[in-house]
């Protein structure tokens, strides 16, 4: 299996250059009350990253950006919701940021369905983020198999689930024990991380793999307040909190907890063009009668 992570911080570096050199604008709010808006959102998403004018938090920018659709996906739009991400305008990495969304959509869904008790739909999501991840070495790989395999295993031994289904797979592949111990890796950090799992990461890797721990175990607690603070998770973390808990699963507290990952997201543009001169404070004015 492929890593997907996204590269982020490399690939903004570039990013960043070319968002400085832009001479394109969108249509923005004069005050920064507005431009705090969903609208606004909208709008820049529809525009892409060239034109935010972030050069120095695009990592974070995007990491909320993210979040916010993974949010969405899991609180009811499904996974098309990504696919706004893979839809951004001029901007070469969009379409690994939506199949990244799809991905990890995949594996909370996985993890939603075991907590529940749902295996069949385990099953299935598992698939799913099997298929995503594939790489020309594991194209021969039955996902299904491999995810039914996978389930029996962590209802047996959780911690010991990844080692033994994919050396299994890789016997099954006749793959390479590099294949297995980097397999059995990735298998670790989306499905039964620990902090040893993410030690040999950097960057946006070691990131996703320290919140992946905190969302399971505010997930397993029922505890919002243990969500990771990371904004690509979040949101998504109370989210699963909300439903189960039983409450409205793709009600408006859900979609609630999603937002807030969208108001990260539009701060840092917001901000960025008060602290430029492009945006001012919102003046309330008395209202006088006639003219």
């Amino acid at each position: 299996m492929r890593r997907t992570l996204f590269f982020i911080a490399v690939c903004m570096t570039a990013v960043g250059n070319v968002c400085a050199q832009s001479q394109r604008s969108i249509p923005m709010p004069a005050n920064y009350q507005d431009c705090m808006q969903p609208a606004v959102l909208e709008s820049l998403v529809q525009e892409g990253p060239k034109v935010w004018g972030l050069p120095n938090q695009q990592t974070a920018a995007l990491r909320a950006l993210s979040g916010y659709f993974l949010c969405h996906a899991y609180a009811g739009q499904g996974e098309e919701s990504c696919a706004v991400l893979q839809g951004m305008p001029d901007f070469e990495h969009s379409k690994r940021m939506g199949i990244e969304c799809r991905s990890e959509y995949n594996v909370i869904k996985v993890h939603d369905a075991m907590h529940f008790k749902q295996d069949e739909s385990a099953v299935r999501y598992c698939s799913r983020w099997c298929r995503l991840n594939k790489s020309e070495q594991d194209k021969e790989m039955v996902c299904p198999n491999v995810c039914r395999l996978a389930l029996k295993e962590l209802r047996r031994d959780r911690r010991g689930a990844c080692a033994k289904t994919m050396k299994k797979v890789g016997a099954m592949l006749g793959a390479d024990a590099d294949y297995i111990y980097e397999s059995t890796l990735i298998c670790r950090q989306k499905f039964t991380p620990k902090l040893s799992d993410c030690a040999n990461e950097s960057g946006p890797n070691k990131a996703d793999c320290k919140s992946m721990i905190k969302l399971l175990k505010a997930y397993s607690s029922g505890e919002a307040k243990r969500c990771p603070k990371d904004s690509r998770y979040s949101g998504v973390c109370k989210a699963m909190i909300i439903r189960a808990k039983g409450d409205a699963y793709d009600g408006p507290e859900a979609f609630t907890a999603c937002d807030e990952n969208g108001l990260v997201f539009t701060k840092l543009i917001c901000d960025a063009r008060k602290a430029t001169g492009g945006l001012r404070e919102k003046i309330s004015r008395p209202k006088r009668e006639g003219y």
